[in-house]
């Protein structure tokens, strides 16, 4: 039988994430995904894929919420009116389909809907599925080949050059050598999946670059045309209440193509006969269709709405001096007054555009520290909302926590402060204390300004404000140069506690920073000091010396 499927959920905060990455480390999972947003690359839990051992909580991280709860499922899909039949672009007796994507996303179950269905439409088929080693989270692909009763292939693998359709429910893997050897720029056309899926360096590597043009490029100059161009993920995770039927969406897409030679009710029958999640699949694949035909279709809106705006320098400013006001009005003066010296730094630089948008991006993230008061503050005001949208209800909300006044606890295993699970209807009410409190931050009587990490953060702030002092004084020509290593240097301070600290300290190597001893009064009173080189004598019992007075003969 089955194992029962456990409601605990995993959720991830991503005003409070900070990026560091810790989770993916520590669990060495491929459910946790990247999610870009206005204020970089944060972290999520892909609830389709999840395998709920839950090991992602032991990052060092305030952003993990769990509660008991089910996945949002649209049961009453939208109407999607009539979809027009394609005009069919491929009318060879023999049709060679390239299919690639990612293990445990549905890659196979499509190639063997493709087979059916063209049994169904009485034509025969061949399936040659390359899956290696992969179970979850592999490249995987297939050679597919639909044709008419009376012609019969040399081989099921698709020779050289001799694909007519890249259905690329991947890209990255679309660019492997064994997918590139049998597409050609004279035949091949493209459906191409826009959203990325991690590949398994994101783990190790926090910022890598997914070079998601770099592929559409690549892809762009080995076929012939890359006829769509779809967000499929976001599209099924939307509409459809789960991103595992993003690859019948693009099977949708590549059908209203013309470039599947199988009737949509063939294909209908074949995804009846699997008898899986039946109704979900037919309106991604209609989901599919639609966005081909119109992908303007009001239906679709929601994709301009999550979009990252890119934003020039000037309204980056403003909107960074927005949120510090919202963050702590008593720092809004020195916030403006290090804007001016940026922009005193670069006035005399050439194409200071992206240095200028990188530099208050990094201004801003130096002075909104992520203290208790604002995880506290982020939490009470977008927790409720993320689960809201995530699943139909849920229940038994925990928070992972590590107070500073349990610091010194220290984990057997890593010798990090340990992290608990708070009740939400403990946690919430001290959320609320807080953030009542934030009037404290910076000030002499604020308890958590003595603690190891809002010190560390203190010397981060002093230390990138006089580097820029610093740069000023720098020949023109080299400022630009200068400025640009100290923000790459300061975006590598991330995360919370012992990961945070180990960036920190990374950072001051990267700018040859050394710390100053402090002066410790007390212990410099009560310590003892002598320039002298003091000898004890030793001392020798009456015992030992009467051994030592033998001669040996």
């Amino acid at each position: 039988g089955l194992m029962e499927d456990p409601k605990k959920r995993v959720v991830i905060n991503k005003d409070v994430c900070e990026g560091c990455g810790d989770c993916s480390v520590q669990s060495n999972c491929v459910s946790i995904e990247p999610v870009e947003t206005e204020l970089g690359r944060k972290r999520k839990i892909n609830q389709s894929n999840c395998n709920k051992d839950y090991s992602c909580i032991k990052g060092f991280c305030p952003s993990f919420v769990t509660v008991d709860a089910e996945i949002k499922n649209n049961t009453k899909f939208k109407d999607l009116g009539e979809l027009p039949e394609p005009q069919y672009k491929t009318n060879q007796d023999i049709n060679n389909i390239m299919l690639t994507g990612i293990g445990g996303t549905g890659v196979l179950t499509i190639s063997a809907i493709l087979a059916y269905a063209a049994h169904y439409e009485d034509k025969d088929s061949s399936v040659l599925d390359m899956t290696g080693l992969a179970q979850k989270g592999g490249a995987v692909w297939s050679h597919i080949k639909i044709f008419e009763k009376n012609n019969k292939p040399y081989s099921q693998k698709i020779s050289p050059g001799s694909a007519d359709v890249l259905l690329a429910c991947d890209g990255v893997v679309g660019t492997k050598p064994e997918i590139q050897e049998v597409i050609s720029k004279e035949k091949t056309i493209t459906v191409l999946n826009s959203n990325t899926i991690p590949v398994a360096d994101f783990i190790t590597q926090r910022d890598i670059d997914f070079k998601n043009n770099d592929v559409f490029q690549m892809l762009k100059k080995t076929t012939k045309n890359i006829i769509s161009n779809i967000p499929a993920i976001s599209i099924s995770e939307k509409l459809s209440g789960d991103a595992i039927g993003t690859n019948m969406l693009m099977l949708g897409s590549a059908y209203q193509n013309g470039l599947i030679p199988i009737m949509a009710e063939n294909i209908f029958k074949a995804i009846e006969l699997n008898g899986i999640g039946v109704e979900r699949n037919l309106y991604n694949f209609n989901l599919g269709r639609l966005y081909t035909i119109n992908p303007s279709h009001e239906i679709f809106s929601f994709l301009s709405e999550n979009e990252v705006k890119e934003l020039n320098s000037v309204e980056l400013f403003e909107d960074r001096l927005d949120r510090i006001k919202n963050y702590d009005h008593k720092v809004v003066g020195s916030f403006k007054k290090d804007k001016n010296l940026i922009d005193l730094i670069l006035s005399e630089e050439a194409d200071t555009e992206n240095i200028t948008k990188d530099a208050i991006k990094e201004l801003y993230r130096v002075y909104a520290i992520k203290d208790e008061y604002e995880v506290a503050r982020m939490h009470l005001e977008s927790t409720s909302k993320i689960l809201d949208n995530t699943f139909n209800s849920w229940k038994n909300l925990k928070f992972y926590l590590s107070p500073p006044i349990i610091s010194f606890l220290k984990d057997k295993r890593t010798q990090r402060p340990i992290k608990i699970a708070i009740p939400g209807y403990i946690a919430m009410p001290i959320f609320k204390l807080l953030k009542s409190m934030k009037f404290l931050r910076g000030t002499f009587i604020d308890p958590l300004s003595f603690t190891q990490d809002r010190r560390q953060d203190k010397e981060h702030k002093e230390i990138f404000r006089n580097k820029l002092m610093e740069i000023n004084n720098l020949i023109t020509g080299a400022k630009s140069k200068k400025l640009s290593e100290l923000i790459d240097a300061s975006k590598e301070v991330k995360g919370y506690g012992p990961v945070r600290a180990k960036s920190y300290e990374s950072f001051k190597s990267r700018i040859n920073f050394t710390s100053k001893k402090r002066s410790r009064v007390l212990s410099n009173i009560f310590s003892f000091k002598t320039k002298s080189n003091i000898q004890a004598k030793s001392y020798k019992t009456p015992k030992e010396k009467g051994q030592n007075d033998k001669s040996f003969r």
